[in-house]
């Protein structure tokens, strides 16, 4: 027996990356999933699923992937822009008749001549950490939402075990009961024949007493 509720967690630390996966699910009729993840990792997604699929089918689940990338990045100098934005500014110098020099300083800042390249080159290396830690995660969830079924089971069979308990009083003590109530609709019986009964007053009586002695039967309850 396996609980729906369940929690997992796994981190990753090294000289590249962080990387920190939290799965939670509590009960729900379906399964329904939501996903937090960096957009830089959001095409791993369907594969992940994939995965709770073979161990998750009902509930609602939540994933959360935190990443933090320790790569530097790398600087790239863009030399064909470079060189066209340098002879422009020559070439309008001549135009100008003047004798200021481009900035070299400015032509860097203003005209992405140094760019940022993204850490892209590693991609296989973040997919395979990614997950083997979702792995990790989903074992540890499996293993809470396990305890959890055990635990409701145990409490199930406590449960039921009093029940069975109590319905053997009930089985005792039923007979004895409706006996003493018989006796007791019997006097009043006896009391109310003492007395003139018109007709209607006597089917009443009946009715009455039919509807009693009814309710005194528990057989029915103990059945359920």
């Amino acid at each position: 027996m396996k609980s729906m509720t369940g929690y997992g967690k796994a981190k990753y630390i090294n000289e590249n990356y962080e990387i920190e996966i939290e799965i939670k699910s509590v009960n729900n009729r379906f399964l329904d999933y939501k996903f937090y993840s960096p957009r830089e990792i959001n095409y791993l997604e369907m594969a992940l699923k994939e995965k709770l699929n073979k161990k998750i089918k009902r509930g609602k689940v939540e994933v959360r992937i935190n990443l933090s990338d320790k790569r530097l990045p790398e600087i790239v100098l863009n030399k064909e822009k470079l060189e066209i934005y340098w002879n422009i500014f020559k070439e309008a110098k001549e135009f100008l008749r003047i004798k200021t020099e481009p900035s070299l300083e400015k032509l860097l800042e203003e005209y992405e001549i140094i760019q940022l390249k993204e850490n892209d080159g590693d991609n296989k290396e973040l997919e395979k950490i990614i997950f083997e830690l979702f792995e990790e995660a989903l074992e540890n969830h499996q293993k809470m939402a396990l305890n959890e079924g055990k635990s409701m089971k145990n409490s199930i069979a406590e449960s039921i075990s009093k029940i069975r308990a109590a319905l053997e009083v009930i089985k005792k003590e039923s007979p004895k009961h409706k006996e003493q109530s018989y006796e007791n609709l019997k006097k009043r019986i006896n009391e109310l024949l003492s007395e003139e009964l018109g007709e209607d007053d006597y089917k009443r009586l009946m009715l009455e007493a039919a509807i009693y002695i009814d309710k005194m039967d528990v057989n029915e309850e103990i059945i359920r």
